[in-house]
């Protein structure tokens, strides 16, 4: 029995397929890896190709090392000789090489982000842009957009139409010139300058497409233009390109994924083999029926018809709790009761999630109980930046003797006070016996006179001065208001919102600051600032113990995005709800709509035997509980594979009325281009196209909002948009 009798018909045919480009549409659980290794090897040992033409090109390091891991037992010595990689390290390995033909010295520097952002603070300060303003992170992220887009400065500028665009030109071009003058690149140049090295240097890409006479492309749904103009050029002259991947999953369009690129691959390559890899081996049959039916709604996919050998398996459970807190209590409960059953192990399970502040609850339970968990690709509630920064606030307003929490609070947001003047400080009062709030007094007014005198600059006693006013002015507006209360007062003083803004994760960062005024408002009445403080220490020292613990058997939280790759015999998905599933920011969008689907149906498809949906009936903001529309997704499960339980709070807010008859009660409007409208989450814009789905059933109108919103694309019967006359 060889490598190749293990494969089902359509991995083998994958495998042994040869002589023009091939698709590999692969479904989750459908043994993809295998069939990238098998072909690798077959490709060497049938087709006679050596070792060193072949190209595996990933998304991760550890994919690449994997890659090379399962050919060694296979190939022997010949699987060092195959490049598996990924898209930056194969760019910078031919840019190493090549980049003279640019003028780029090939031993230029490589940037990673905080390098990044450090130079785009200089290029912003050169052009006398308030980051305030223009938070750096969108300005980041603009930047990173173009050069997935492949354009470059010049480009930009010719393009740009907005002021906003207008002001990341200006930008985008001096941070491009302070690179240069660095001798630096950043990660995208690595992408963008290989794909121009190409364009301006046909014999340079002669040399490589004939260095790598086969091409494969692993999770192809994620790549961006750049990815795919790279993969282009390098296949264009043999044509020997084999992609591999799901529409279905891709969940990246943040990271600026195209999913075009794999849906328009049979346009690209009219003689593509496009091969169907739909069975799959880690899911019971209802869990594959569940995943199929909540995808099929998607306009933009390729279809697949999933099955398995498996059994069919247990029906998906819809669940549903009183409250978020109870919904955390109960899958434990539920955790508890199959681990006595079934003799599951804690590490059978996996709690998943639409957005990183809906850990919080769960960590809590699990430590409350006992139960050690991982939480995975994350940082535990009160040990994320934010939190820890709003935390370090009150600790310092209750004890302003506290040096340790004033450090990381006194250039927070920036201040300008520099490394050199919070040591000085240190020192001051450190040969003082007196904290560093008392030094800073002394410092910054004649009341207090110094026992040992310390040489502080005019420009270093301003800025002191400024942090004082500021904090002081924070403990007094602060004096008689509760806790939550004063964590408002502190964002609104600092403008720590902002700074926020000024974050790559700038929206899951403020769902946490969300998320700690809302424990803040809910404490105990009459509970006092150390009382709080007193609890959240105690759960963030039992947090580290929990770290500590030498375990393997845990239960696993992690978020939906996070859990793409991964499988776990139970699955349970948390909040189930319109607003966090899909996500308030997308639930009128009909592209972003669509990615939440994919983001569900991955989650669905992570599950091996038993998966659970769940939601809160009541879920608390920072005004109150309020009740919850159970999500759009779950009226699309067949009532043949679910078990929905009639409940006390489930009939009021079930799947299968609540979210239409609250659209039949809105009234139906009908647009026009250049119709002035209101949009409740986005504001103002103006309608720039109408016209109607594929099923040409529901109206659908493309809104240009502010420069910071952009366009979007909305469903008019669900978008909530009003006229403005």
């Amino acid at each position: 029995m060889t490598a190749l009798d293990a494969l089902n018909p359509q991995q083998l045919q994958a495998v042994q397929h040869f002589g023009s480009p091939l698709l590999i549409v692969a479904g989750p659980g459908s043994g993809k890896t295998r069939v990238i290794i098998s072909r690798i090897a077959y490709l060497i040992e049938q087709q006679q190709v050596s070792p060193n033409k072949i190209c595996a090109v990933t998304f991760t390091n550890r994919a690449a090392k994997e890659m090379k891991t399962r050919l060694t037992p296979i190939l022997g010595p010949d699987a060092a000789l195959v490049k598996a990689s990924t898209f930056h390290s194969l760019c910078a390995s031919i840019l190493r090489k090549d980049s003279s033909h640019m003028g780029i010295a090939n031993n230029f520097v490589i940037y990673d982000e905080d390098d990044s952002i450090s130079v785009l603070k200089l290029a912003m300060e050169d052009e006398n842009i308030d980051p305030k303003q223009f938070p750096i992170r969108s300005i980041l992220t603009a930047i990173s957009k173009a050069k997935s887009l492949l354009q470059t400065p010049e480009n930009y500028e010719e393009n740009s139409s907005s002021f906003y665009e207008k002001v990341v030109s200006g930008i985008y071009s001096r941070y491009d010139q302070l690179l240069r003058h660095s001798e630096a690149l950043d990660f995208d140049d690595l992408l963008m300058k290989t794909v121009q090295l190409f364009e301006g240097n046909p014999n340079v890409l002669s040399k490589y497409q004939n260095a790598y006479l086969h091409l494969l492309v692993d999770e192809f749904q994620d790549t961006n233009f750049a990815q795919y103009a790279l993969t282009r050029h390098i296949a264009a002259k043999n044509l020997n390109i084999t992609v591999v991947g799901d529409p279905n999953q891709s969940i990246y369009s943040w990271r600026n994924a195209d999913l075009t690129n794999i849906l328009n691959f049979q346009k690209d390559y009219s003689n593509a083999a496009v091969i169907n890899l739909e069975q799959n081996y880690r899911s019971s049959q209802n869990i594959l029926t569940a995943a199929q039916h909540i995808i099929a709604p998607n306009i933009e996919k390729l279809d697949l018809s999933l099955w398995t050998d498996n059994t069919q398996g247990a029906p998906i459970a819809i669940r549903q709790s009183a409250t978020e807190g109870r919904e955390a209590s109960d899958i434990l409960d539920e955790i508890n009761k199959l681990t006595k059953e079934q003799k599951y192990s804690l590490s059978d399970f996996a709690i998943m999630y639409r957005v990183n502040a809906q850990s919080r609850l769960f960590e809590e339970e699990c430590l409350k109980r006992g139960i050690p968990y991982t939480l995975i690709g994350g940082i535990r509630f009160y040990q994320r930046r934010e939190i820890k920064d709003l935390v370090a606030y009150l600790r310092v307003i209750h004890n302003p003797h506290d040096d340790f929490s004033l450090k990381r609070i006194i250039n927070i947001p920036p201040r300008k006070i520099g490394k050199k003047t919070v040591d000085d400080l240190a020192a001051c009062a450190q040969v003082n016996a007196i904290s560093m709030f008392e030094a800073i007094k002394a410092i910054t007014s004649k009341e207090i006179e110094l026992v040992v005198k310390h040489s502080f600059s005019s420009r270093q006693i301003e800025l002191l001065r400024t942090f004082l006013d500021t904090f002081m002015r924070i403990v007094g507006e602060g004096a008689d208001l509760t806790v939550a209360q004063q964590l408002e007062n502190i964002i609104r003083v600092t403008e720590y919102d902002k700074h926020l803004e000024d974050n790559d994760k700038s929206e899951e960062r403020q769902s946490n600051v969300d998320e700690l005024l809302l424990v803040a408002a809910h404490h105990p009445s009459g509970a006092t600032l150390r009382d709080f403080l007193d609890g959240i220490t105690l759960l963030s020292e039992q947090d580290r113990l929990s770290v500590d613990k030498d375990s393997q058997d845990t239960v696993t939280l992690i978020t939906l995005h996070q859990a793409k790759g991964l499988e776990y015999p139970v699955v349970f998905i948390a909040g189930v709800e319109e607003k966090l599933l899909p996500h308030i920011r997308s639930m009128d969008d009909v592209r972003q709509l669509e990615e939440e689907r994919r983001i569900l149906y991955v989650g669905i498809t992570r599950a091996q035997h038993s998966l659970y949906l769940w939601r809160a009936a009541l879920r608390r903001t920072y005004h109150g509980q309020e009740p919850t529309l159970a999500s759009r997704f779950l009226s699309d499960l067949p009532d043949n594979i679910t078990l929905r339980p009639l409940g006390l709070f489930d009939s009021p807010y079930s799947p299968s009325n609540t979210f239409s008859q609250d659209i039949a009660k809105a009234p139906i409007q009908k647009f026009t281009p250049s119709d002035r409208v209101n949009h409740p989450t986005f504001g103002n814009g103006i309608v720039v196209r109408c016209e109607h789905d594929s099923n040409n059933e529901e109206q659908v109108v493309t809104v240009q909002f502010s420069e910071e919103i952009g366009v979007k694309s909305l469903i008019a019967k669900y978008a909530s948009l009003e006229i403005i006359p």
